[in-house]
């Protein structure tokens, strides 16, 4: 059975068919990391990762797939005989400079 699963997934992969990518994205301390958008930079079509990092997208052989999120490197790959990914993505170097902080409210003077 494992080996008509494996002739199977060869097969699938071994023609210019659309197949479903799979994966889990985590940080450098193995955490989840969820919202992580992942495209498929040959169609423009793209997903985020779930609560617990792991994503679903469809791409072909041959495809480039981007893995990005604000503050970490961006990783990128391209669709081979691999179907799943574990992706670690890699804190920038780069801090903010700068902090912005807005208020909204009210402030009564009074005067003498």
């Amino acid at each position: 059975m494992l080996l008509a699963g494996l002739l199977v997934t060869m097969n699938v992969l071994a023609q210019d068919a659309v197949i479903k990518i799979t994966g889990a994205v985590k940080d450098e301390l193995k955490a989840a990391m969820p919202g992580v958008t992942i495209v498929n930079l040959s169609t423009r079509a793209g997903t985020t990762t779930k609560e617990d990092g792991t994503f679903e997208i469809n791409a072909k052989r041959g495809d480039s797939l981007s893995a990005r999120m604000i503050g970490y490197e961006p990783f990128n790959f391209t669709i081979s005989n691999i179907i799943h990914f574990e992706i670690t993505l890699a804190a920038t170097n780069n801090s903010l400079n700068e902090v912005v902080v807005v208020g909204f409210g009210e402030q009564k003077r009074y005067r003498s």
